[in-house]
């Protein structure tokens, strides 16, 4: 009578459960050809960590790996793709009860493999006769003219509704920081007037335009002519910027601001 091996079927080291190992004197773990190596050790690490068992390398055990991963599938297959092999009586299933098979795991079983692993020439012709294969070959030779057509069409679409958008972003944020200078420039002035008892340009207050405004904007700072002190701030976009069309910003001492919808 042939001895039921419980065995599961799993994607990553995280689906591995504690009870699954009490009990259990010898472990195995099997994975297909494709397997990633580090996700193969990362199971062993996972089982070596829960049980405290003892990690050793079987002789010959790539060409099982093969063999038990595709009688897994299977068995899978068989069952209506359920993930744990566990859940099947392994003794009425035919492919599961050769003696190699259990001969290899006398206790108990895990059988491991990827989600891609069912892409690989072995697996692909178990799920996939070469007759039905024709259409999957020609797809993956390229793309047809509609196929391109419609992905330009999409990324023009993207590029036209994106592209104002980020340019208009842009615009504000410049605007923002030459308005930013220019409360900076009104605070200098009034330490200015305190200590002259009038107002003054950039030069005399002292005051420097950083690099990333001067770029953009002519700012500037004309003391008024008249007999009560007062002072005017303008920052002009350059022509050749992408804030030539902003319009000018302007800032008095009376804390007036233009243009009206800049501030």
């Amino acid at each position: 009578m042939a001895r039921r091996i419980a065995g599961y079927l799993i994607d990553g080291p995280e689906e591995i459960e504690a009870s699954w190992l009490q009990g259990k004197q010898r472990i195995g773990v099997t994975a297909g050809a494709s397997a990633p190596e580090i996700l193969v050790q990362r199971v062993v690490d996972r089982i070596s960590h829960l049980a405290g068992a003892e990690v050793s390398q079987a002789i010959g055990v790539e060409e099982r790996f093969i063999s038990i991963a595709k009688r897994t599938r299977l068995a899978r297959r068989v069952t209506g793709g359920r993930k744990r092999a566990s859940s099947l009586n392994l003794a009425s299933i035919d492919d599961l009860n050769g003696p190699n098979f259990e001969s290899w795991l006398p206790a108990y079983a895990m059988v491991f493999t990827a989600r891609r692993l069912i892409f690989s020439r072995g697996w692909l012709d178990t799920i996939l006769p070469k007759r039905k294969r024709g259409w999957l070959m020609k797809r993956s030779s390229g793309f047809t003219l509609m196929e391109l057509m419609i992905v330009v069409a999409i990324v023009v679409l993207l590029a036209a509704i994106a592209l104002p958008s980020y340019q208009s972003y842009v615009v504000r944020a410049h605007r923002a920081a030459a308005k930013a200078q220019m409360l900076e420039i009104a605070a200098r002035e009034q330490q200015y007037f305190l200590a002259n008892r009038a107002y003054g340009d950039l030069s005399a207050i002292g005051f420097s335009i950083p690099p990333d405004v001067s770029a953009r904007y002519t700012c500037s700072a004309t003391p008024g002519t008249l007999a009560v002190p007062s002072y005017s701030i303008s920052c002009v976009p350059v022509a050749t910027t992408t804030q030539s069309g902003d319009g000018t910003l302007t800032l008095d001492n009376l804390g007036n601001k233009g243009p009206v919808g800049k501030w």
